[in-house]
């Protein structure tokens, strides 16, 4: 009997246990005193989170009794070891990652007790990077949003909007797998707002905004007409939509629109209901080209047509005549730029146009700025009246001032030279059909000879 307690003492000692009164062990007749298994628990299923546009995924995880841990990943499954690393964070984000693909993790959790359990495997696929769009306006009625292509895109979408911020609320349009699209049907001058969201099997990555006004509608034709004042062309065009002013482009010369837009001097017109300018720019005795374009934020229209115009000549200034002499009337004028001919007009009376109801008696050069006239119908007191007509590249320019003259009567003028033995004389007289008549007489008193001669010129 002694030897079957011993040994079950010693069983009873093997296992830990030994009769103890009060009964601790839930009314056992034996006390437990056991060892409790402290290792990690089995970490709890990890959630994974794609960070938007920067090719990564964060994983988060936890497990009770934890030191550290493994976290292992894989592109295939099962994940088993081969990719791991250690972490004493619950925390970690993997960078560089490819969003065509799919990633799968797990996680373990480790004490000096042990290691626990491996975590469910849980799998994600990451987010593209942001693309980086760019907006151009291209016509007076669209716009071209073009954007980089990102890797792992499946497709984009455009969001468009006439206010800012532009947000996945509005419209949207789905451009596919390009890199580009044209956003037509708009007004000339509104100002739009534009996102593009590259997107993969877990979601979209929104850009920044992009933004520009529609350009502004081409003029419409665009008409040059000289003055008649002389020295300047005056422009007109129709009006164009959405801009915020005009520029006219002008060059000397037969000049087709590149030279014009690559050479020309311009006038800036801010004024957005202004439909004609006057301009002075160029030289009167030149030919000119002229275009004009409207503008606004977003860059410059369609270009006008190109017109050729020449500014004509401004009025010669006719002075007052000069009737000092005899049957003459002696004309003279101060302007002749880009006058290539004077046309010289008379008429009989005080007032009217002689351009029009006179007679042409005469017709120089540009460079000719007097004129005499001779050889009247008629005098007496009777009044004529002058214009001087400039013509040049242009046309004919402007007349300006008509002079009026009352010519003197031709008449016998003496002219006497004396001396002590000779005595001369000449008497000039003129008649109304232009003939001059010279009577010279000379007398000398040596031997009282008189001498006459006549002369006649036509």
């Amino acid at each position: 009997m002694k030897w079957l307690i011993t040994l079950l003492t010693v069983a009873l000692t093997t296992t830990g246990c030994i009769l103890e009164t009060p009964d601790p062990c839930d009314s056992s007749p034996i006390s437990c005193d056991h060892t409790v298994d402290t290792r990690p628990a089995k970490p709890s299923t990890p959630s994974l989170s794609a960070t938007s546009g920067t090719e990564a995924i964060t994983i988060n995880f936890d497990s009770p009794r934890a030191e550290y841990y493994f976290v292992h990943y894989s592109e295939t499954l099962p994940v088993g070891v081969q990719n791991q690393f250690e972490s004493t964070s619950t925390s970690h984000t993997f960078t560089g990652l490819d969003p065509n693909k799919e990633y799968h993790f797990s996680v373990t959790a480790v004490n000096s007790r042990g290691i626990s359990p491996t975590s469910t495997t849980v799998t994600s696929q990451p987010k593209t990077v942001a693309t980086s769009p760019t907006v151009n306006p291209t016509t007076d009625t669209s716009n071209t949003v073009t954007w980089t292509a990102v890797n792992g895109a499946d497709d984009y979408i455009v969001y468009m909007s006439q206010a800012t911020p532009v947000t996945t609320s509005d419209t949207a349009v789905n451009a596919g797998s390009g890199t580009s699209f044209v956003h037509s049907g708009l007004t000339a001058g509104d100002t739009w707002y534009y996102m593009v969201t590259p997107r993969n099997e877990v979601g979209a990555v929104a850009s920044t905004e992009v933004f520009t006004e529609v350009l502004p509608q081409q003029p419409g034709t665009l008409t040059a007409q000289p003055q008649a004042s002389g020295g300047s062309v005056k422009l007109s065009w129709t009006a164009s939509a959405g801009h915020d002013g005009y520029k006219i482009l002008l060059h000397e010369g037969s000049r087709d629109l590149n030279f014009l837009i690559a050479n020309g001097a311009s006038i800036n017109i801010t004024n957005t209901s202004k439909l004609s300018q006057t301009t002075s720019a160029l030289n009167i005795g030149e030919l000119g080209s002229y275009v004009i374009v409207a503008y606004n934020s977003a860059g410059n229209s369609v270009y006008s047509n190109v017109v050729e115009e020449q500014a004509v000549p401004k009025s010669p200034n006719l002075q007052a005549p000069d009737v000092t002499k005899p049957g003459k009337v002696t004309l003279n004028w101060t302007v002749n730029t880009g006058v290539n001919t004077f046309r010289v007009y008379r008429m009989t009376g005080s007032s009217g146009n002689p351009e029009t109801a006179g007679t042409l008696i005469a017709t120089l050069s540009g460079s000719t700025m007097t004129y005499t006239d001779s050889g009247f119908p008629a005098y007496g007191g009777t009044t004529y009246r002058y214009a001087v007509v400039p013509e040049g590249g242009g046309g004919v320019g402007a007349i300006g001032a008509r002079q009026n003259a009352v010519p003197v009567e031709p008449a016998w003028e003496t002219i006497v030279d004396n001396d002590t033995s000779i005595r001369n004389q000449v008497q000039v007289a003129g008649t109304a059909t232009g003939e001059a008549f010279v009577l010279a007489t000379e007398y000398r008193s040596s031997d009282s000879t008189l001498q006459s001669v006549l002369w006649k010129y036509n």
